[in-house]
Parts: structure tokens; C-alpha cells; sequence
């Protein structure tokens, strides 16, 4: 496995212990939601505040304390 996937400043918070305990440093990508409407069709969009995929670019700066390494 290269590198866990993060979705959330949650998912951040739940990498970073374990790999804090394993003794290992823990690679991350984080699915970034730029608030940018796609009109595509609405079942399947992803990159708008109004879905649950992604943090906020907003968020990003702070939520980079909680980062797996």
C-alpha cells in the first residue's frame, strides 16, 4: 500500500495515532473539495459543500496539524 486515502479531517485524526504507535510514518492523500459545480448529473456530483466527499479547500490549511506524519 502506498499511501492511506483521507476524505475527511476525521479520517486525518484516526490515521495519524496508529501510526504515532506503530512507530512509522504514515503517507496520506487528501481528496480535496474545491466547491466547483461540474453540472454534471446531480446523483453523481461530488465537488460541492453540499456533498460529503472531500475537505474543504478552506479547511486544508487548518486541517494539516492533523496529518499522518
Amino acid at each position: 500500500m502506498y499511501s492511506f486515502n483521507a476524505e475527511s479531517e476525521p479520517e486525518l485524526l484516526r490515521i495519524k495515532p496508529r501510526a504515532a504507535r506503530l512507530k512509522k510514518i504514515a503517507p496520506v492523500a487528501v481528496r480535496l473539495n474545491p466547491n466547483v459545480e461540474a453540472h454534471t448529473h446531480a446523483k453523481i456530483t461530488t465537488g460541492t459543500y453540499e456533498n460529503k466527499f472531500g475537505i474543504a479547500f478552506e479547511r486544508l490549511k487548518a486541517s494539516m496539524p492533523a496529518r499522518a506524519n
